[in-house]
């Protein structure tokens, strides 16, 4: 981390060169990561969304594939949301912001796992990829949301 950002006060803006913004530390590696579990959690849930009855229910929380496909149109934009608002909180230097985000937004692709709490669902070998590719990428934003967080405490 540069001495620019590891001066600032929590979750104070780079300071920015007149006309340019500062560039944050990772940001390359971020717009991979974020790029990829979008891409990733997209082709999952869409999948998830439409072959609902395929997948064995979750009671109390997803007794039925109505259920399911609700929890879906709900969870997926909104925590998507929650990661697209925290690059644009860590591309302006709101690290605080963009590291609780991202330990948010993590959610969306660690709670894949969730498939394997019940029965196995009888799905092509490549949905089970993306709940690998899902689990993956969860726990890798999960791990750049802390080490963000923890960046600017020291």
């Amino acid at each position: 981390m540069d001495s620019q950002t590891a001066d600032r006060t929590q979750g104070e803006p780079l300071d920015r060169v007149p006309g340019k913004l500062a560039t944050p530390p990772h940001l390359n590696l971020l717009r991979i990561l974020l790029a990829a579990a979008i891409l990733s959690s997209a082709i999952h849930y869409t999948h998830n969304f439409v072959m609902a009855s395929m997948y064995p229910p979750l009671p109390p929380l997803f007794p039925n594939p109505r259920a399911f496909q609700i929890g879906i149109v709900i969870a997926w934009p909104l925590l998507t949301g929650v990661g697209v608002w925290g690059y644009a909180q860590y591309v302006t230097g709101n690290l605080r912001r963009a590291g609780w985000a991202f330990v948010i937004y993590s959610i969306v692709g660690i709670s894949t796992i969730g498939h394997f709490l019940g029965p196995s669902p009888d799905i092509p070998p490549f949905f089970f990829v993306t709940i690998f590719t899902d689990f993956l990428t969860g726990t890798a934003m999960l791990g750049f949301g802390v080490a963000t967080l923890k960046a600017i405490r020291s």
